[in-house]
């Protein structure tokens, strides 16, 4: 049975996708809880409103606002719903990449579709690094003979499909080398 979470528990070891709303949607209202921290919680039946300037790792939980950018405060709405159990011990995260973009982003295995291979929460973190760093940087290739984009894909699809490292896949027979 899948973990139930409400006001009481929710930033409890959790994971959880926030959708941003307009600020105007808790203008009116008074925080239920403001954290050491100064974000401010407002609470309703189905979720709660989290007005922050800051989000990713927050106390012992991995929350995540899409639909804007997390930098300087902004307001996010989750359903009780949308949290899900997270610990550092069990495989849970998969990563995701759009190349076009050159971004990359973890997701948890209790969302739906799992479409990658599944890691803790540590280990999905430091392979988002190595990930990012493939993907949003040229610094990697300085000694490449060949096509730089197509060597960025390969190691990139190695690195979120596989458990193999970074030294190993750059030892390989991978293209541009």
């Amino acid at each position: 049975m899948p973990a139930s979470f409400n006001r009481r528990n929710f930033h409890q070891h959790t994971f959880c996708l926030w959708l941003e709303r307009p600020k105007t949607e808790i203008e009116d209202r008074v925080a239920d809880f403001t954290s050491r921290t100064g974000s401010r919680y407002f609470f309703d039946e189905t979720g709660v409103y989290r007005l922050s300037d800051h989000w990713a790792r927050v106390a012992n939980c991995r929350w995540r606002l899409e639909g804007g950018e997390a930098r300087g405060q902004r307001l996010g709405y989750a359903k009780w719903t949308d949290f899900l159990p997270d610990d550092d011990d069990q495989r849970l995260y998969w990563i995701a990449v759009d190349f076009d973009r050159k971004e990359a982003t973890y997701h948890h295995r209790d969302q739906g579709i799992v479409n990658g291979w599944l890691r803790t929460a540590p280990q999905t973190i430091r392979r988002m690094r190595e990930v990012r760093k493939i993907l949003c940087t040229d610094e990697w290739a300085a000694y490449l003979d060949g096509d730089v984009e197509q060597t960025r894909r390969e190691w990139v699809s190695e690195l979120i499909q596989t458990d193999r490292t970074l030294a190993a896949i750059r030892t390989s027979g991978t293209a541009g080398r």
